[in-house]
């Protein structure tokens, strides 16, 4: 299985700082060998950056490009489209403190960055990934039919990088799923932590994990 990665997007998208992005690569990757340890011979688990096959600059270039046309049509999408399309914006993007007074226009910005992104119009024959043979991509519920859908978890859509992870009791099972803001909120009074021993001990956010008591 092979984790592609379009990490250089998500400054522009979200306005996440590049280095925060660099340091989730590294921590992902390190991951990815410690559940490489429990896979059996025949799967394998590799991680492909965009960087790759296409530089930053040119690919930021291109999805500008599509931006300019998206903002073209804007104001022509039906009201309740335009006001999901900046609510998922607001989850997602950075506000500073400094951008008081501009956050509509930020998350407008935001918000056309990601269906911009989302068309895959910066792909083309030049981006290997984009077109290989007989590859089977799985993608979240975002993507716009070129993937087959997977939830975030088995249990929820909610977008792992906004969320919190968790495992929720049900009798004797333990079932994943990754809480948003407000469903932490809910159930956080019925939340322990649990610790656990699976992961090497330079993961020190992965020494104990939230279990949801039934």
């Amino acid at each position: 299985m092979d984790f592609f990665m379009v990490e250089l997007f998500v400054e522009r998208l979200n306005r996440n700082p590049q280095e925060h992005v660099d340091s989730y690569v590294k921590q992902f990757n390190e991951l990815l060998e410690q559940f490489s340890k429990f896979l059996p011979p025949n799967i394998k688990f590799i991680s492909t950056n965009l960087r790759s096959q296409i530089s930053q600059k040119e690919a930021i270039k291109r999805l500008d490009k599509k931006v300019e046309e998206l903002r073209q049509t804007w104001d022509q999408l039906p009201k309740k489209d335009r006001e999901y399309k900046l609510l998922r914006a607001k989850r997602n993007v950075i506000i500073r403190p400094e951008d008081k007074g501009q956050e509509n226009k930020i998350y407008l910005e935001s918000a056309l960055a990601h269906d911009a992104f989302s068309s895959e119009a910066w792909a083309d024959e030049t981006i290997p990934w984009a077109f290989v043979k007989d590859m089977l991509p799985i993608g979240y519920s975002y993507t716009q039919g070129w993937a087959i859908h997977l939830r975030s978890c088995v249990s929820s859509t909610i977008n792992y990088w906004v969320g919190t992870g968790a495992l929720r009791q049900k009798g004797e099972s333990y079932i994943p799923t990754i809480l948003s803001t407000n469903q932490y909120q809910e159930v956080k009074g019925k939340i322990k932590m649990e610790k656990i021993s699976l992961f090497d001990q330079k993961f020190v956010n992965l020494q104990q994990i939230p279990i949801i008591k039934s």
